[in-house]
């Protein structure tokens, strides 16, 4: 049985390794290497604090997901849903947006949108980094995730299929950005007692493919396949730990989130990095 092949390059540095080494962001678009790792974005002093401002937050303020899964703000795709079902307007949502961008600082106690602007900074052929627009105002750019001891999981999926799934997400994504070279990213807050690891799926996004459910894919060549059988379908786990920031190709790469089965949690910080048409500006969205 194939459990953890090495499917994906994944490079791996700390802060001082790479400022001194400066990673070709081109390398990622160009599919040359798969992902990378900062092993301490953030201080343990920094992790505590963010986590203290999560914890603070009142329930009313959370979005419960699903079982086991609570998340904060709203994500685009969840205002696209309220949107739709005429349960939130552009006006409330930017409101949301503009406090959560202005007060995050003094809320949770690191300025992570500025440290991602340093780090990208560190690469060769990195964009300036900003906020995704929405009417001409800055959106929401990443959002926290908890995944409890359970049911607490992310079901299998590439961001390039939330496209077919949400046309309205994809019109908004391209008002500014190319739906193309789509980049994951997160933060660990907090590492689960067990499971929660993320799952890289050796399947890269085909427009002919189809998600049955949320267990099986059918491919372009009409081959059905379960995301649990892992004679049949390889795959590549990655353990990080709080603090670790890992950016990779979520746009094509099937993945998910392992269910958490004891606790503590799994709390991240992440969004999903666009690029403009002439690859002069990156937006960070959520």
């Amino acid at each position: 049985m194939t459990v953890n092949q090495k499917l994906y390059h994944i490079d791996y540095y700390n802060n001082r390794d790479l400022k001194a080494v400066r990673p070709d962001l081109n390398d990622l678009i160009q599919e040359k290497i798969h992902g990378i790792v900062v092993s301490d974005f953030l201080s343990t002093h920094e992790v505590g604090l963010i986590l203290q401002g999560f914890r603070n937050l009142n329930d009313q303020e959370l979005v419960h997901i699903q079982k086991d899964f609570d998340s904060y703000p709203i994500s685009f795709a969840q205002f696209e849903q309220m949107l739709n079902a005429g349960k939130m307007s552009e006006a409330n949502y930017l409101a949301m947006s503009s406090d959560f961008i202005s007060g995050f600082l003094q809320r949770f106690g690191v300025d992570v949108f500025e440290k991602l602007n340093r780090v990208f900074g560190s690469f060769q052929n990195a964009p300036a980094l900003h906020h995704a627009p929405v009417a001409g105002q800055p959106s929401v750019p990443f959002t926290f995730r908890e995944l409890f001891a359970g049911e607490g999981c992310l079901k299998a999926h590439c961001e390039n299929l939330f496209f077919h799934e949400f046309p309205g997400l994809l019109q908004r994504i391209t008002q500014f950005g190319i739906a193309q070279h789509q980049l994951s990213f997160f933060i660990v807050l907090q590492k689960a007692g067990s499971g929660g690891e993320l799952t890289l799926f050796d399947i890269l996004w085909n427009e002919e493919q189809k998600r049955l459910g949320d267990d099986h894919i059918r491919l372009q060549n009409s081959t059905e396949l379960a995301f649990d059988d892992a004679e049949k379908l390889h795959r590549q786990s990655l353990h990080l730990n709080a603090g670790s920031l890992l950016v990779f190709s979520g746009g094509k790469i099937w993945h998910r989130v392992e269910k958490v089965r004891s606790a503590p949690s799994r709390i991240t910080l992440g969004g999903f990095l666009s690029f403009s048409e002439n690859f002069k500006n990156l937006y960070a969205w959520s």
